[in-house]
């Protein structure tokens, strides 16, 4: 498991919404500039981030345990994403939270939809409306979240044991 972080072009205004559906389409593949302005000072946070624990895919082999990333940065003249592994230390993401609103850009915490912006407080994205998933077989509704829920076949347990018993 990862803890991730989107650091976000500031050079417009974003509200939480904006800022977790550019998180989502920049995870998407989709190109940074169909998404977010251009911002120098995204290169700036890079310089300090690097400098003080620097990008997974530029280590040695013999450094990438001791390193608080559990994959490379993705990063534009936008945005930066990064992925740490769970255990990092909370000095890791509040030197990335800190050095970003510092530097004027927007933190985006994917975990819980929040956005950070300098000078504002935290903001909260609208939560999405959860799908409703029903079993094939029954018509039931299936709990989201359950294993297997978004499955080309969707069944509940029970379900799938009797269609093949």
């Amino acid at each position: 498991m990862s803890f991730d972080l989107g650091v976000l072009s500031g050079a417009k205004r974003l509200d939480p919404d904006n800022a977790r559906d550019a998180y989502d389409l920049l995870c998407q593949g989709a190109k940074w500039s169909a998404v977010l302005a251009k911002d120098d000072r995204v290169a700036q946070f890079v310089a300090a981030l690097s400098a003080r624990w620097p990008d997974l895919d530029t280590l040695p082999e013999s450094e990438v345990d001791a390193s608080p990333w559990s994959g490379g940065f993705e990063v534009s003249p936008a945005h930066v994403l990064l992925t740490m592994r769970f255990s990092t230390p909370d000095a890791v993401v509040e030197f990335c939270s800190a050095t970003a609103l510092g530097l004027g850009l927007n933190v985006f915490d994917p975990q819980d939809g929040t956005l950070y912006s300098p000078g504002e407080e935290p903001r909260k994205a609208t939560p999405r409306p959860q799908k409703t998933l029903t079993c094939e077989h029954c018509g039931k509704s299936i709990e989201p979240g359950t294993p297997y829920a978004e499955s080309p076949n969707l069944l509940h347990m029970a379900c799938l044991i009797k269609r093949f018993s």
